[in-house]
């Protein structure tokens, strides 16, 4: 295979896996600040360990993000949303439907009900 580093740029780096795990290990410090290199080492590690399977391998990930969240000043809680706010609708929806399904529950001046009343 063809070497992906610059031999005189990267001494010491010997073969692909090598540059690579080099390579991430840089990338996510200087993006993460707040991780110590011991942190980074092991997540990089548990990254290319080719005896993890699936769960291992999920599993590694997510304890990465709960170390980052640990030190994180966000609570990441706006990460959800969107979705939260289509639930709420999607749910807001459905009452709606109930209400209207039972006769005499809604009253005949609701807006909901003139909706209805037009489709007929």
């Amino acid at each position: 295979t063809a070497p992906l580093w610059d031999a005189s740029t990267t001494p010491g780096i010997t073969d692909n896996r090598t540059f690579l795990r080099e390579y991430v290990t840089n990338l996510l410090s200087n993006a993460f600040p707040n991780l110590n290199s011991h942190q980074v080492r092991t997540f990089v590690i548990g990254l290319f360990d080719p005896s993890k399977d699936l769960t291992a391998f999920k599993a590694h990930l997510r304890d990465f993000l709960v170390a980052m969240k640990e030190f994180s000043s966000r609570d990441g809680t706006d990460l959800f949303e969107e979705e939260k706010q289509a639930n709420l609708e999607a749910q807001r929806v459905a009452e709606e439907k109930s209400a209207l399904a039972v006769p005499g529950l809604v009253s005949q001046y609701n807006p909901l009900r003139q909706d209805d009343m037009a489709d007929t």
